[in-house]
């Protein structure tokens, strides 16, 4: 859980610095005035959300998987929504800890995709 904290942690303060350093002064202005702030409200641990979310983000599923500190398996889980054990099928819904951090590369990938057109 640490892990998982700390990767978060550099997600949500680092990201906004590494893209201001690379906009104008305006952009800048507007991409650091809404800073991502986790709200358990807005949970929704489906596996379509996750499938959205990681398709906004444009990078394999393994590279998702490093960046948000969570194996591969984890990942296939969270977007087949079960996992198959000895023939005994279990629902498997992502955390919000890794919606979030999916959030915020999503997010990422969006300012990133702005930057550059």
């Amino acid at each position: 859980m640490a892990r998982r904290f700390v990767l978060l942690y550099f997600i949500y303060t680092a990201t906004p610095r590494t893209y201001s350093r690379t906009l104008s002064r305006h952009k800048r202005r507007i991409f650091l005035e809404a800073p991502m702030t986790p709200n358990a409200e807005f949970y929704k641990p489906t596996p379509e959300y996750a499938d959205k979310l990681i398709s906004q983000i444009g990078q394999t599923p393994s590279w998702i998987a490093k960046r948000i500190g969570v194996t591969d398996k984890r990942i296939r889980y969270i977007l087949d929504g079960e996992r198959t054990v000895k023939g005994e099928t279990t629902p498997i819904k992502m955390t919000y800890t890794e919606q979030f951090a999916l959030e915020c590369l999503a997010a990422a990938a969006k300012a990133s995709k702005k930057q550059s057109s």
